[in-house]
């Protein structure tokens, strides 16, 4: 018996500060995502084995579209910056907005989108993910939701899915807060 509690003991010395350590540098690393998160970022799960996790920085952009009086129509970039792993998406959201509530509430993938913009109320995406192979992904079905907005923030939540010419699948689903760029800074 009481080699069991000398065991126990020891056991106790050498996995307790193992817990703590990871613990703090999981705190690191979770308050680095949120830091990112809350100056321009992202944060998306995906159902793929090589690319289980994409973050990076989120800008949006209003589209200047004189045809489009009463919609507002949004392009939001989300751009690999923290782990290099060659990625890159945008959506293109676009609705009607009778309430002036902005571009908050719920944008549907638009499946018949020819172009990269919806003609209606509705959203368009892609992906282009270089270690996934040369094909670019796009939005097959979906939904973005805009919590929040003012002139310079939006806050969001995807959860979609995407395709290539290939029949592979992507599927991403996270939150998002992006900053106002300018139309004159894009590139």
């Amino acid at each position: 018996m009481e080699t069991v509690m000398k065991t126990a003991k020891m056991c106790l010395w050498v996995f307790l500060p193992m817990i703590f350590i990871t613990g703090a540098s999981m705190e690191g690393r979770d308050a680095a995502l949120f830091s990112s998160l809350e100056n321009g970022g992202f944060v998306f799960k995906t159902n793929q084995v090589q690319l289980d996790q994409m973050e990076g920085k989120a800008n949006f952009f209003y589209r200047e579209a004189s045809s489009s009086k009463g919609f507002h129509s949004i392009e939001i970039v989300f751009e690999d910056v923290l782990d290099h792993k060659g990625y890159k998406m945008g959506l293109t959201l676009k609705k009607e907005d009778r309430t002036n509530q902005g571009p908050i509430g719920y944008y549907k993938i638009d499946s018949k989108t020819l172009g990269f913009i919806p003609d209606n109320n509705g959203a368009f995406g892609y992906a282009d993910v270089s270690i996934l192979g040369e094909q670019p992904y796009y939005t097959k079905s979906g939904t973005i939701n805009i919590t929040h907005a003012n002139e310079k923030v939006l806050h969001g939540i995807i959860n979609l899915s995407l395709e290539n010419f290939q029949e592979g699948n992507l599927k991403v689903t996270g939150n998002f807060i992006a900053t106002l760029k300018e139309a004159s800074s894009i590139e």
